[in-house]
């Protein structure tokens, strides 16, 4: 047997592997797609019990669809639906006779996304959190066709205005987050959040009580009645914040709050790495820390009531579904790092340019998606917030999945496949 014979032999092995691989990815996002759905089916018609939502944008578009649960419910699942095909067609190019199947493919992969337990029950609760994580996606896929893509654009004005005009919609994007998200809500009577506010939410909470004898003693004076009650809970952080406000003064309250962050720090550094770390974990990954998390081995945070309220109508149908989801969103991430290594092996050669600008683009987005939520204080961790970053680890999946069922660099050439060739076909790039 020669060289060469030992070399098809292995490139059969690895086409046979990872055809494999494929087939059980279909088969378990297939599992999820129709759990998913069923579990939708059964709670289209419910409300689940979340406090009215704080954002003044959203409650103005539920008032405007007459506050109407199920309106809602469908604008969220359609948007969703809209823009997880859309970014799945983005990173899943193919063309000519492909293209149907290509098609196919978005749409069975966008039922993925959009099943993922966590995401369907944001796209099921009249909450703002689907639109942002949806947005987030959105403004995600405009920078990434505009800066990763430059050749999806038609040459010369056409293009430049074409580009304009995503950059503009990201941007507007990006501010409509911003709103749903409350920041720009509050009101006069509520504290200020300032730098030193968050820091000391970040840095001194859950150990406010026993750190207070620490603090200087004009601090201890002002805050002696509140600050009981402030270490209670983390949103309490919000009752010392306002009575150092009320009796100190914004500029001194200011100060205060710097020194309270302070103190925590020098006494629970490690401790407080610690906490941000898993909260950082918990944003990104929600499925990797939700059975912890429920099983009390980690900080506080709100997966237990989100949790709770998720099961209020079906508790051992969504225990099932949402326990399958976070078993195989694990399988689903390990299968995929395998399909990228035997396509290295296969096609000899690195991830080109642009498949690695997409991926470092996504990464930066969500590490400041994950980071910003993180850093706004301790005990205050809510999956909700990020669906869209768990998300695109399984966007990542689905294009590994795709790799072999389009066209490779090399059948492209022969094809005629470029973004020039295919935008009549399919308005989207390879990346």
């Amino acid at each position: 047997m020669t060289a060469g014979d030992v070399k098809g032999l292995a490139k059969k092995a690895i086409l046979h592997i990872s055809a494999v691989i494929k087939g059980i990815l279909f088969i378990g996002f297939s599992i999820q797609i129709l759990m998913g759905i069923y579990w939708m089916g059964c709670h289209f018609l419910q409300v689940q019990d979340f406090a009215e939502a704080d954002s003044i944008l959203y409650l103005w578009i539920f008032r405007l669809l007459g506050r109407n649960c199920q309106v809602m419910y469908l604008l969220q699942l359609l948007f969703a639906f809209y823009v997880g095909y859309r970014f799945v067609a983005l990173l899943c190019p193919g063309g000519g006779s492909r293209s149907g199947y290509r098609k196919l493919y978005a749409v069975w992969g966008s039922l993925a996304i959009l099943t993922f337990p966590f995401a369907m029950q944001c796209h099921l609760a009249i909450q703002p959190y689907s639109f942002m994580g949806t947005l987030f996606l959105l403004t995600l896929s405009f920078f990434i066709e505009i800066f990763v893509c430059p050749r999806s654009f038609p040459e010369g004005k056409k293009g430049r205005m074409r580009k304009v005009r995503f950059l503009a919609t990201a941007v507007l994007c990006t501010g409509f987050i911003t709103a749903l998200s409350g920041v720009t809500d509050r009101t006069e009577e509520e504290p200020e959040r300032s730098l030193a506010s968050v820091m000391a939410s970040r840095m001194a909470w859950p150990d406010l009580w026993n750190d207070f004898e620490f603090w200087p003693e004009d601090l201890r004076e002002i805050t002696g009645d509140v600050i009981w009650q402030a270490s209670l809970s983390a949103d309490n952080m919000d009752i010392l914040f306002a009575a150092l406000e009320e009796r100190a003064g914004r500029e001194a309250a200011r100060e205060y709050c710097r020194q309270i962050a302070e103190i925590g720090w020098s006494r629970h550094s490690s401790e407080i790495l610690y906490r941000i770390g898993w909260d950082m974990l918990g944003y990104s990954m929600t499925p990797y820390v939700f059975r912890q998390q429920m099983e009390g081995r980690l900080f506080d945070s709100y997966t237990g009531s989100n949790y709770e309220t998720m099961r209020m109508y079906m508790p051992v149908y969504t225990k099932r579904y949402v326990e399958y989801s976070c078993w195989w969103y694990g399988c689903c991430l390990i299968l995929a790092v395998w399909l990228a290594i035997l396509h290295i092996f296969n096609e000899r050669k690195l991830p080109d340019k642009g498949s690695v600008l997409s991926v470092g683009v996504c990464i930066l987005a969500a590490g400041i998606l994950a980071a910003a939520f993180t850093m706004r204080g301790a005990g205050r961790m809510d999956y909700r917030c990020t669906i869209a970053v768990n998300e695109l680890w399984l966007l990542w999946g689905l294009r590994q999945a795709w790799r072999g069922y389009g066209v490779s660099a090399q059948e492209a050439e022969v094809q005629g496949w470029s973004r020039k060739s295919s935008r009549a076909d399919s308005g989207q790039s390879e990346v």
